[in-house]
């Protein structure tokens, strides 16, 4: 049972993962400062829409969820609302994840690397600074976010195309 959930949700998050139109760009920003490494002080943003585009609505996936979860949704929002970005929120911690597995489009071989317990983990011990991050953290990086996408997103001294 537990293979055929984790099988379920890796179909699914290959599915969410990818943008529907295929035009989003990644935004590295600097997050705040935090416990740990310096190089973990960043969050990502994925980012939909014209980057021109005077608002920007940014979106927070639920607990546990990702930027791509959001993907489709934003896309849309983007594809609709004329001068419109859309900015999927990453949390830090997803610099920890093992996204490899996805790259091309050979969804047998992501499944066989996820459900063959083949990709890299990040263990607890390893990191232990990231129980120090918290809720707090979290809000102070959205807070950079969000003063990075005021003006339409121009202000970009704390941003970074990727």
């Amino acid at each position: 049972m537990r293979r055929v959930l984790l099988g379920c949700a890796v179909v699914l998050a290959a599915a969410l993962a990818a943008p529907a139109s295929g035009h989003a760009r990644a935004l590295t920003i600097t997050g705040a400062p935090a416990p740990g490494p310096a190089k973990y002080d960043r969050v990502s943003v994925e980012a939909f829409g014209p980057a021109k585009a005077r608002t920007v609505l940014v979106l927070i996936p639920g607990t546990g969820g990702g930027a791509g979860s959001l993907a489709a949704v934003a896309d849309d929002l983007a594809d609709r609302v004329d001068d419109l970005q859309v900015w999927n929120f990453e949390r830090r911690e997803q610099a920890f994840e093992d996204t490899s597995g996805f790259k091309g489009d050979n969804l047998q071989k992501a499944r066989d690397y996820y459900l063959g317990f083949k990709f890299r983990r990040t263990l607890a011990k390893d990191v232990p600074f990231v129980a120090d991050w918290g809720f707090a953290t979290e809000l102070n990086d959205l807070r950079r976010v969000i003063r990075t996408a005021s003006n339409g997103g121009k202000r970009r001294e704390s941003a970074r195309r990727e």
